[in-house]
This record gives C-alpha cells, structure tokens and sequence, in this order.
C-alpha cells in the first residue's frame, strides 16, 4: 500500500516565509533563495517552478546544489550586513514552544487541514 502524506504545499508555504523575511529586512528579492529539501525516503512528482529563486531538491542533492550556488553566486553581502542581518533576526527567533504550537493551529484553523 502507498502512504502518501499529507502537508501543506512547500513552495507556497517557504514563498510566505521568505516573502515575511524579505520585508522585514528590507531585501531585494535576489537575496533570498527558497530551498526545499526532501528526504531520501520520498518520492518527488513532477514539480514545476515558475522562479529562478525556488529549487525543490532531495537531500543527496543538497551538498552538491550549495557547492554550485557557492560557485556561481555574486556577492550580494558583506561580513558587516550579514551580522546586521543576524542581529535583527535572531530576537525574531526567540519565541516559546506555546507561541509556535499557537502559531501551527492558527495556520492548521486558516487553511483547515488537521
């Protein structure tokens, strides 16, 4: 028998995430790539990407996709932004397990999946 998982839609979910980081910091949108990783026990179907900034990848492929991003990438940052960067985010990252359980059932109660 096939177990096939359900789950909320990846690429839309991280867009949400990148989109909320990209305005809270204030960044271009060629600063953030969403990456996507599955584990080797799953099955990808056919994805289609309509963004040079979204990749759907498996975790084998992982070490290899950074290697050529790292190869082929500009530099967009300087030491002095990325700490800027991590000191605006890291207090956004501090939050209680009760503050990520509430913000799970909210999404869960908005878009009705259990």
């Amino acid at each position: 028998m096939l177990n096939e998982d359900k789950f909320f839609n990846p690429i839309r979910q991280n867009a949400i995430h990148t989109r909320a980081i990209q305005d809270f910091l204030k960044l271009p949108n060629k600063a953030i790539h969403s990456v996507i990783v599955f584990g080797e026990s799953c099955t990808l179907k056919k994805v289609e990407m309509t963004s040079s900034n979204v990749h759907v990848i498996k975790r084998e492929e992982l070490k290899r996709f950074i290697q050529d991003q790292q190869k082929s990438a500009s530099l967009i940052f300087s030491q002095v932004d990325i700490q800027a960067i991590y000191n605006q985010l890291l207090p956004q990252m501090q939050i209680s397990k009760a503050m990520k359980k509430k913000h799970i059932r909210t999404i869960q109660q908005r878009y009705g999946k259990h």
